[in-house]
Formats: structure tokens, C-alpha cells, sequence
């Protein structure tokens, strides 16, 4: 087991925070991808992309332990492909391997063309298995794995792209019942490349029994994204913060066998917390001026959370 921390790779300011991780104790982080860097992994020297961020991390000695793979706006209708994002997202396969990464976080897609009805979940299912299928076999030439991700419940109330048509009963993104993305998993039974990343935030926003979820979910788990909310939105918090039963967690994490990484994502100091987007210019000083209590406060919390889950396997024999 490790602990490994969230972190993005551009913006328009360029800032990288790996010096402020290392210092804080942080040696393993996942990395996400942003619609910032389709380009970059759209275009011809995608390869030389990655290289360069294995290089930063390598000349550290910091290394990525899972990643986050690119997808499609979740506003965007499940029956609409796009050439050059499906290449992307195979792409993000194959760069999980460059990292030295064993897993990538999947989202689903969701139908909003049949939203509300069965037929709609079943579009969604048939169009994810598919998509599933497709980056599988990638996965398996790469030696990587795909972890199928628990959304949120975000409500979507009007069509996407033409407001002016009501969704009633309102559309919930497929996803967000867990027991889908379990059928997934089992369907392409593929235990070594294809499993679940739970995030934690999510259930907890979606009001899940998390602990009866977990058990459910058992071995599949592959991957984590840890952080904290109150229950009614996607704060990505800190785990000192919230309403999340982080002790619970410990222990049915403990009780499954996980033996992953515990992985935080939460929101950057210099984002939503001091005020300034990822995007306007005032990022980079407001992560300068946050940077290096945020990451040691998130180290300190990473570190008691593990020896939590250690702690309880134990007590377990596991």
C-alpha cells in the first residue's frame, strides 16, 4: 500500500508543483489530465509529452502510481464519437504505461438522447462496454489496467446544449449507481486490467452506504480518489474536513484487502480555496503562497489514513 497525491500537469501558467509535493514528504502522485493538454496529446509529439513529465518526476525520484485517463465532457450524449478524443483516451492507456502507472480512472458516459428511461441506461451500458472493450485490449498490450469510476450525482435538468428542453424526471449520470460500474467490471472479466476506482467523495455526495458498497465491490477495487465533501456537493476537500467516517473507511478498506493507493484529490490551494481559478493568471502566486502548508497538511492526513487501514488488517490477519 502507498499514499500518493492528485496533481495536473499544465495550465496557462505552466506550474508544476512536484518541488512543494517533494518537500512536503509526497513521492507518488496520480496524474489527471486536463482539457488544457488535448492538444498536447492530440498532436504528433504526444510521446515526447509524456516523456518529459516521466523525466520531472524521475529526476526527483518521485515516481506515478496511477493516473487519471482523459474522457469526454460528461454533457456529452454517449451515441456521439469524436475521432480524435477516442484517440486520446487510447492514448492516455498507453501513457498510464509510460508513467509506470498500473492503473488509469475511467468515466463512464451517460445517454441523454433516451434520458429517463431504461432504454437510456441501456444505451449508456452497451456504448461504455464497448468503449471498454476498445481500450482493454490496448490495456493488455501495455500490461496497464482501467478502474471504472463511481461519478457523482450531479442532476441534469435540461438538455445538454439546448436548455430550453425540461428533462423530467431529471437525468442522473450513468455511473453514479455503483452496481453499474460492477457490471462492467464483471462483464469484460478481466481482473488484471480491468477493475474499480472508488471515490470516496462521490458516494459520499450521492449518499451511498459506503461500507456495504465497498464490500460489494471487494477485490475489484483497484484504485482510489480520497477527499470530502458534506454530502451535497463535489468539494474535493481535505479529509480533516466534511462528514465522511474516514475510521469506517479504514476498516472495511481493511476488511476487502486493498493493498492500492490511497489516492487524495483534492482541490489545488491556488484554485477554488484562495479565490482564483486554474485558468487566470493569478494561479500560480496564490499555489505559491498556499503550496506548502496544503501539501504537508494532505501528507500528514495521507499518512494516518494508511496507518489506519494497516492498523485494522492487522487486527484482521489480512
Amino acid at each position: 500500500m502507498n499514499i500518493s497525491i492528485n496533481t495536473y500537469n499544465r495550465g496557462p501558467c505552466l506550474y508544476k508543483p512536484y518541488d512543494h509535493m517533494l518537500r512536503a514528504g509526497w513521492t507518488n502522485v496520480s496524474i489527471a489530465y486536463q482539457q488544457q493538454e488535448f492538444e498536447a496529446l492530440a498532436g504528433d509529439g504526444w510521446m515526447d509529452y509524456i516523456r518529459a513529465i516521466k523525466d520531472e518526476l524521475d529526476s526527483r525520484g518521485m515516481r506515478c502510481v496511477q493516473t487519471h485517463l482523459p474522457y469526454y465532457d460528461l454533457l456529452v450524449d454517449c451515441e456521439q464519437s469524436d475521432e480524435a478524443i477516442d484517440r486520446v483516451m487510447d492514448r492516455g492507456v498507453i501513457l498510464c504505461a509510460m508513467l509506470g502507472a498500473k492503473w488509469g480512472a475511467f468515466h463512464c458516459r451517460t445517454s441523454y438522447k433516451y434520458a429517463c428511461t431504461q432504454k437510456g441506461h441501456d444505451v449508456a451500458y452497451t456504448a461504455n462496454l464497448a468503449m471498454l472493450k476498445r481500450m482493454q485490449k490496448i490495456a493488455r498490450d501495455y500490461g496497464v489496467g482501467i478502474a471504472i469510476e463511481n461519478l457523482p450525482d450531479y442532476v441534469i435538468r435540461t438538455m445538454p446544449g439546448d436548455s430550453s428542453v425540461s428533462l423530467e424526471p431529471p437525468v442522473h449520470l450513468f455511473g453514479t449507481n455503483y452496481h453499474d460500474i460492477i457490471a462492467l467490471a464483471d462483464e469484460l472479466d478481466d481482473p488484471e486490467h480491468i477493475g474499480i476506482c472508488w471515490d470516496f467523495g462521490h458516494a459520499h455526495m450521492n449518499h451511498v452506504d459506503q461500507v456495504k458498497a465497498l464490500r460489494e465491490v471487494g477485490t475489484r477495487l483497484k484504485a482510489t480518489h480520497i477527499h470530502s465533501n458534506s454530502g451535497y456537493n463535489d468539494d474535493h476537500l481535505p479529509i480533516s474536513l466534511g462528514t465522511i467516517n474516514w475510521d469506517d473507511m479504514a476498516r472495511v478498506l481493511a476488511e476487502i484487502g486493498y493493498d492500492g493507493s490511497l489516492s487524495l484529490e483534492c482541490i489545488w490551494p491556488g484554485d477554488r480555496v484562495a479565490g482564483c481559478s486554474f485558468e487566470q493568471p493569478g494561479f500560480f502566486g496564490q499555489m505559491e503562497q498556499f503550496a506548502e502548508p496544503y501539501f504537508a497538511h494532505n501528507y500528514r492526513l495521507a499518512v494516518i489514513l494508511m496507518d489506519k487501514v494497516r492498523k485494522y488488517r492487522g487486527e484482521m490477519g489480512n
